[in-house]
């Protein structure tokens, strides 16, 4: 870790070791200033993370296709608001994979709030920035009240320190989601909550089809016509990008 990013991620603790130690005096009044995981209205704001590689590698393990994002988003958003999600993954180097991967991103590039973070692969084709960037966005968020509640999708051992340090601090305000094939054993040891999603019900949800490898569900995939609406960040800093060429 660079010390630019050491610094920045100090910073970013240090901001929600204030925050989550700030508390009422008056434990009868109204809450009414911003506070932790407090929202300014009467619905429920909602994040939602995405360890894309490690989903896309558990769906594949379990016989299923690709994923489409609307109808998971949907599924964990419920009837809340949507504040942001975010779809974690780098392209694979290699194809079949590569493009399969690519059609994936074109089926969700019409849906509002979704962004792709892809950081980038290192010459030996190592995935490089993605975790980083869903500890640290978990952790910002938590510490800047972006939302009242951050669903996360993911089983990477990599992402335990940080999931533990929001569930001490958030509770049951942080959701985690283990999609069919993917297990975290840790979780349990840790004493975390999650939801185990079967196979049946991803496919009954309209999120993926059967088969390994095979497409987003039709159903769900963008229009031939639609526009490309949902940002794609690419580097060590999350910069924009254009999409890639039709």
């Amino acid at each position: 870790m660079n010390c630019r990013l050491l610094k920045v991620t100090i910073s970013v603790l240090d901001a929600l070791r204030r925050t989550c130690y700030t508390t009422n005096t008056n434990p009868g009044a109204a809450k009414t200033s911003p506070g932790f995981f407090i929202s300014g209205g009467t619905s429920i704001r909602v994040a939602i993370l995405i360890d894309g590689s490690n989903l896309i590698g558990a769906l594949g393990r379990a016989a299923l296709g690709y994923p489409a994002l609307g109808p998971l988003i949907a599924t964990l958003c419920g009837t809340d608001e949507l504040v942001s999600a975010r779809f974690y993954a780098a392209p694979p180097p290699e194809e079949p994979w590569k493009g399969r991967f690519l059609a994936m991103q074109r089926a969700n590039r019409h849906i509002m709030g979704l962004e792709f973070f892809q950081g980038y692969r290192t010459p030996n084709r190592e995935e490089k920035v993605i975790d980083v960037a869903l500890g640290v966005d978990l952790i910002a968020g938590i510490a800047e009240d972006r939302f009242d509640r951050v669903d996360i999708v993911g089983g990477d051992g990599d992402h335990l320190y940080p999931i533990k340090l929001a569930h001490e601090k958030v509770g049951g305000r942080l959701r985690i989601h283990l999609a069919p094939g993917q297990r975290l054993y840790a979780l349990g040891q840790a004493r975390i909550p999650f939801t185990a999603w079967s196979a049946q019900q991803f496919v009954d949800a309209g999120i993926v089809n059967r088969g390994t490898g095979v497409p987003v569900p039709a159903a769900a995939t963008a229009p031939s016509t639609a526009p490309w609406i949902t940002p794609i960040r690419t580097g060590a800093f999350g910069m924009v990008t254009a999409p890639p060429a039709p």
